[in-house]
């Protein structure tokens, strides 16, 4: 059996700018960046939109620009085979532990620990605190697909 793991785009969108502003990657993405604001990456990472793809970026190593253009693509991109989804389940990261355990426990998996370790928490505000008119629409235009595929919405529960 296997899995995939998607979360909500709007906290993946407040992830990526938090991560970018922590590993000061702001300026390989706009050196025109009036500003470090979320809408300025918002609009910078809607730019750069299918320059490149997952297997590039990670194929010529850590280059700052591509790694955040492989960030962007959907999360429906890395689990599509054959045209369809390639995985037995996709659990939701902001539930991860509950489905990650009801996946083992259906699929009778054993001598596997149902608790994930979670490194790299957030210390930061909730993802609603970050988004505006503009930057709900960026992320429906840029992650619409995930969206629909995955059934979350701006209202959908974040991760606790």
């Amino acid at each position: 059996p296997s899995f995939g793991v998607v979360r909500n785009p709007y906290d993946r969108l407040a992830s990526m700018y938090c991560h970018a502003r922590s590993y000061n990657l702001m300026f390989h993405l706009s050196q025109d960046f009036q500003d470090y604001s979320f809408g300025s990456f918002c609009r910078a990472l809607l730019e750069l939109e299918g320059r490149s793809n997952f297997l590039h970026a990670y194929s010529v190593g850590p280059n700052p620009i591509d790694i955040l253009i492989a960030h962007s693509l959907t999360q429906k991109s890395y689990l599509i085979l054959n045209d369809k989804i390639g995985v037995d389940r996709v659990l939701k990261f902001e539930n991860i532990n509950e489905e990650f355990k009801k996946f083992i426990t259906d699929y009778k998996i054993l001598n596997v620990d149902p608790v994930l370790p979670h490194k790299n928490s957030p210390n930061r505000a909730a993802y609603k605190d970050f988004f505006c008119k503009e930057t709900k629409k960026i992320v429906k235009r840029m992650w619409e697909e995930d969206l629909d595929e995955f059934k979350y919405t701006y209202s959908s529960p974040e991760y606790n």
